[in-house]
């Protein structure tokens, strides 16, 4: 009742202190607009400042009269990650002066400061009630989202007929679809006094219900809404894409009412990058049954790559959740088969991943004979092979002749992504754990074939059908498999002992806690020698291990060290960064260049880190270790299985940029300020990325080249010009 009424008196008092605020002194004067001059001694400050993480010495410049260096202490804020539950008086103090001093700003007189103050807000404010909480923090994390969503509700202009705070507000709806509640989500649903005019408005209203969708907080009114915005009638594409890419990404079933305007909208759309996730909201119907001629048109007319390996994924949702309809399986099935035969290999490899994921055992044979049919690309037959390995099962004798032709095939091949390749088609056939053992295990092998051979050890731990494969030798295999883990945690090696540790503490694999106590000195011994930050998402993984056995907050999290070295911006040189202004990139692959122009003005540091490394001549040679069709490649490791860094890390940069189309160039990371040498562009509107990744880069020519770029790609050099 206490603890009631003094919530109660704290939400009395933040209205009050809102309804007060005002900004400190901070006349125009001479100030006309935000420039960002890196020749200026201070922005350098704030910069470097950003880079030490060192909140307590940015919060002054929250208040300091040039707008400058206001927006830029908020936009490092925005980055910082800042949580009201860090471990330390010290992280927690800084977390409240920051609430505190960004909340005046939302009244500045540039609107540039403003902007970015709410922007901040809703990124301090979703770290808040997502990051870790423990019981004597709940109080605190309840009070900060209220005053933050209070501050941004009262800070939203909306007796603004001239259109000047438009996009402020744009900038505000979005912030609190970052930290709101649901009842502010079904407020921001209601506005209807919207024009279709007001564009930056509608725009606001769709990525603040795509924020609340991306946290699970959404409504049957959202939907509709969210649907109405992808009418290919409407004439702004970003708002057409928000909306799809909503549907796309929402975690729930759609009825006949969304699908059918779907389908209909499907024909008439021009973007393929708004068609890509209509078709790909098509396999959430709970009524399935009833697309099965859309469907069919869709992959009569489409010809864009990204969109056809939506439409194969979609077939794989309505196939796993309406496999009643035998009917359907077929025509789903059809459309599969028929992408089998695709010349873009991504396509192809969809596909073929839909009869791994989806196939049965009377069609195991056809399988088996496309893995020999040289028409398929390697990649898609490798996938097929794994398919009939899964489902010979039944056909012991098929299945041996197999694992001991891709053995062979493995064995032989010298390209280490390929050999990969092989590997998870062998994978398929589960008595191959030892196999798959000794090659993890083996300090010849290249990274990518250990990383993936314990990838593949992982999954066998968590069949579906675990128990009917292994029938009488499922307890025994269980505690072999457990055995053969932690030996793979032992080697230190960085993928191996991630992926190792991922797979002990995974629940699907339904290991016994119990057992496994007596291996904690042994696991933190481990974590005593991972070197940080080089292994931090190791050293996280191994970490999380120990303490998923403990039950017990055993080991706490750390922040990954800055390590000096010879390429590390810990000090970088403002004369190169202010030159790099208006510079570009050209990446020189394998199969053909694309030039990108570097964002300097909003990540000076990450443009400054990627220029030294491509200088130095460090990124020449570096595979494509990630492509994920439809979404992003990724370069950059030393390893070349991801899991590789240097002996340093930069800052995050973290702005309001969105990745709204393709051809955007991010920072990799294993969390904030872990960012080193590893980089992605995106081959579609990745929006679940915003605020999460710093955007450095944008591709403005050879994009072809970025979509026809497969895993095992080479980048040849890196030219700035």
């Amino acid at each position: 009742m206490v603890y009631r009424l003094s919530y109660i008196v704290y939400c009395l008092l933040s209205i009050v202190y809102l309804s007060s605020c005002v900004p400190p002194e901070m006349s125009k004067g001479k100030y006309n607009q935000v420039n960002i001059d890196f020749n200026d001694k201070q922005v350098q400050a704030i910069f470097n400042l950003e880079e030490r993480q060192a909140v307590d010495s940015l919060l002054p410049f929250l208040d300091n009269h040039n707008p400058t260096y206001r927006y830029l202490a908020a936009t490092a804020l925005a980055s910082s990650g800042l949580t009201d539950n860090g471990l330390t008086d010290n992280v927690q103090s800084n977390f409240s002066k920051s609430v505190a001093k960004l909340i005046p700003l939302l009244k500045d007189d540039f609107l540039d400061v403003r902007s970015v103050a709410a922007f901040a807000l809703g990124q301090i404010g979703k770290l808040t009630i997502e990051g870790e909480t423990t019981g004597n923090r709940q109080p605190a994390t309840i009070n900060h989202q209220l005053s933050i969503e209070n501050a941004l509700i009262s800070a939203y202009q909306n007796k603004d007929t001239t259109g000047k705070y438009f996009n402020f507000n744009q900038t505000v709806m979005e912030a609190i679809g970052r930290c709101g509640s649901r009842e502010k989500m079904n407020m921001i649903v209601g506005i209807k006094t919207f024009k279709s005019s007001d564009t930056a408005l509608l725009l606001g209203q769709a990525y603040s219900l795509l924020r609340f969708g991306l946290r699970d907080t959404f409504s049957d009114a959202a939907i509709q809404k969210m649907l109405s915005f992808t009418n290919p009638q409407i004439n702004n594409t970003d708002l057409r894409v928000a909306g799809a890419y909503y549907l796309g990404r929402l975690k729930t079933k759609f009825d006949t009412s969304v699908t059918n305007k779907l389908a209909q909208y499907i024909f008439s759309e021009k973007e393929a990058e708004v068609r890509m996730f209509e078709v790909k909201a098509l396999g959430k119907s709970s009524h399935s049954e009833n697309l099965l001629h859309v469907l069919e048109q869709i992959y009569h007319k489409e010809q864009d790559y990204r969109v056809k390996i939506q439409l194969i994924h979609s077939c794989e949702q309505l196939a796993m959740s309406q496999n009643q309809f035998k009917a359907q399986g077929s025509k789903l099935t059809f459309i599969a088969s028929e992408y089998l035969k695709d010349k873009n290999p991504h396509v192809s490899n969809a596909a073929a991943q839909y009869f791994l994921n989806n196939g049965n055992s009377t069609e195991a044979i056809s399988y088996y004979k496309m893995y020999f049919d040289n028409q398929y690309p390697a990649s898609t037959r490798h996938i097929l092979a794994a398919a009939a390995m899964h489902y010979f099962a039944v056909s012991p004798i098929m299945r041996d002749s197999l694992t001991a032709t891709l053995k062979k095939e493995y064995i032989a091949e010298k390209n280490a992504y390929t050999k990969a390749e092989i590997l998870k088609s062998i994978a398929a056939n589960e008595e191959t754990y030892d196999f798959l053992s000794d090659e993890a295990l083996s300090d010849t092998n290249p990274p990518i074939v250990r990383t993936v051979a314990t990838e593949e050890i992982a999954k066998i731990t968590t069949l579906s059908d675990f128990t009917d494969r292994f029938k009488s030798r499922t307890s025994a295999m269980k505690r072999e498999l457990k055995s053969i883990l932690f030996r793979l945690i032992h080697t230190g090696d960085a993928g191996v002992t991630t992926e190792a540790a991922n797979a002990i503490r995974n629940p699907q694999a339904n290991f016994n806690i119990e057992s496994m106590k007596d291996s904690i000195p042994m696991l933190y011994q481990i974590l005593q020698k991972i070197k940080i930050p080089q292994a931090f998402e190791t050293y996280e993984s191994v970490r999380q291990t120990i303490n998923y056995i403990s039950d017990t907050m055993l080991v706490p999290k750390v922040e990954p060290r800055r390590i000096a070295s010879v390429l590390s911006p810990r000090n970088p040189d403002w004369l190169i960064i202010k030159n790099l202004n208006n510079s570009t990139a050209t990446v020189k692959t394998d199969k053909g260049s694309f030039k990108m122009q570097l964002l300097t003005q909003n990540a000076p540091i990450s443009v400054f880190n990627f220029v030294t490394l491509a200088r130095s001549g460090f990124f020449n040679g570096k595979i494509f270790h990630r492509v994920v069709p439809g979404f992003v490649i990724q370069t950059g490791c030393p390893r070349g299985d991801g899991y590789g860094s240097l002996d340093y890390t930069i800052t995050s940069e973290l702005t309001p940029l969105h990745y709204d189309v393709e051809g955007f160039v991010g920072m990799a990371s294993a969390g904030n300020h872990t960012e080193c040498s590893q980089w992605f562009v995106t081959t579609a509107p990745t929006l679940h990325l915003d605020g999460n990744y710093s955007i450095f880069g944008k591709v403005i020519q050879g994009m072809e080249i970025v979509h026809a770029l497969t895993q095992g790609g080479v980048v040849e050099s890196v030219v700035i010009n």
